[in-house]
């Protein structure tokens, strides 16, 4: 399955897979 990559708040950049985050 593919994720998405998703910004968080200003410079946080997160791997979104299902339900787990990967903070990159």
């Amino acid at each position: 399955d593919e994720g998405e990559i998703l910004i968080v708040e200003e410079e946080e950049v997160v791997f979104k897979i299902k339900d787990d985050w990967y903070i990159l």
